[in-house]
């Protein structure tokens, strides 16, 4: 448990980082840019987008190793590994004993990670057992950097976008 919390820690933080170093580089390179000044809040909307989708899937490789990591224990489940149990149980504590191919391990955690990071949260792949500590991890770091991105494009859009009187 300890070890999970380590790594947790450790991602979330790298992705903080991450996202300040976007913002702060964003912030630097949209002066200099020789375009329309609206056209520049596009350009800081796709950079936002960009740090996201990285942040993502650092968590999604967090995920992967850990999972990879595990013994025989499963951390993530989905429906593919819950096709022979029984139809009574609830779908979020169905684990297999079968060993998925890695390449769907790393989708079904970039998966994970997507729903995870956005708080989408669909509930068709969980988190089990310690998994469950990254992932809470990661939604508290996906809704911080969510509205962290916000007020970045609304300081940006008033910087840009002239008041209309």
């Amino acid at each position: 448990m300890f070890f999970i919390w380590v790594i947790s820690l450790a991602v979330a933080c790298a992705c903080v980082a991450l996202h300040y170093e976007m913002l702060n580089g964003i912030s630097i390179v949209l002066p200099k840019l020789p375009i329309p000044h609206r056209r520049r809040v596009t350009v800081a909307v796709l950079g936002v987008l960009v740090a996201h989708i990285l942040e993502i899937y650092i968590f999604a490789a967090a995920i992967y190793l850990v999972e990879v990591g595990a013994e025989e224990e499963q951390l993530i489940s989905g429906p593919a590994a819950n096709s022979a149990v029984a139809d009574n149980e609830p779908e979020a504590l169905q684990v297999s004993a079968v060993k998925e191919p890695r390449a769907t391990l790393f989708s079904n955690a970039a998966y994970l990670s997507f729903t995870t990071f956005t708080s989408l949260g669909y509930g068709d792949v969980v988190p089990v057992g310690n998994m469950r500590i990254l992932a809470a991890l990661e939604v508290l770091t996906g809704l911080l950097t969510i509205a962290w991105s916000a007020s970045f494009i609304y300081v940006e859009m008033n910087d840009v976008w002239p008041r209309q009187r």
